[in-house]
């Protein structure tokens, strides 16, 4: 299991690879650096907020982590003021809007769940939201090497 120290340092890796696709589509698009929980990048040719989730594991367990809490306090979902949440499967970044992740949280019945993640050392709760669900209610997807935007 990788450290934070690991975990870390693959996210930043994530995002800066997001980063380079991104401004080939959006010249001016930046990510806001430092301790910021609200959202991971800014759009300003659209005024959008964009929030990157790397969920690899989702290739195996066929669910993206939607975290609600961690730390002692509300995270995630809960927080976001992102326009759209962006998950990284390492194939594909789908793009969907945080009120539909939250919807269908709502209107769903899934069971929140109690767990430690990979590099963490406290519990965290997050929902596990199907990734076909997600994949179905995306606006769209990029290809994650290909660079090609793909309408779904």
């Amino acid at each position: 299991m990788p450290d934070f120290e690991e975990q870390l340092a693959i996210g930043l890796a994530e995002e800066s690879r997001f980063l380079r696709l991104l401004n080939k589509h959006y010249k001016h698009a930046v990510k806001i650096e430092g301790s910021f929980k609200r959202f991971d990048f800014y759009v300003p040719e659209l005024d959008m907020k964009v929030e990157l989730k790397t969920d690899k594991k989702s290739n195996h367990t066929g669910n993206f982590v939607i975290e609600t809490y961690h730390y002692g306090k509300p995270s995630g979902i809960t927080t976001t003021t992102a326009d759209f949440w962006v998950f990284n499967d390492g194939n594909y970044y789908y793009w969907i809007s945080p009120e539909i992740i939250k919807d269908m949280i709502l209107t769903s019945g899934i069971d929140q769940k109690r767990f430690i993640g990979n590099g963490d050392t406290v519990e965290k709760r997050a929902y596990l939201m199907s990734k076909s669900w997600i994949e179905k209610k995306s606006a769209f997807k990029w290809e994650v090497e290909a660079h090609e935007v793909q309408s779904v």
